[in-house]
């Protein structure tokens, strides 16, 4: 399946979130490279799988580099929220998204 590949290397922040009510809710993964942005339309489990392994890629990395600093105690709600300029219906009345290609980090 031919795809579109988008390269936010280094990635600026990412966020997720949903918009809805209980039951008919839309959960969003949104990747920021500087001004540049990719919103995903993901499922709820993806979410809590992402948050969960990305906790355990932290307390792994430090583990094995002690010497690392602390993250930082700065935290933006503004910054995290979703950026819903990039959540827009196609004309079409479907939601328009596009797919990230999965990756492994070793």
């Amino acid at each position: 399946m031919a795809g579109t590949l988008y390269e936010f290397d280094p990635v600026t922040h990412v966020t997720t979130g949903y918009i809805g009510q209980p039951g008919k809710r839309v959960f969003y993964l949104q990747a920021f490279k500087g001004r540049e942005v990719i919103t995903l339309i993901v499922e709820k489990q993806q979410v809590e799988a992402l948050a969960y392994y990305v906790e355990e890629f932290l307390t792994e990395l430090k583990e094995k580099h002690p010497a690392l600093p602390e993250a930082s105690p700065d935290y933006d709600p503004h910054q995290m929220a979703l950026n819903s300029r990039w959540i827009r219906p196609s004309g079409s009345g479907n939601w328009a998204w596009v797919m990230m290609p999965t990756a492994t980090c070793s």
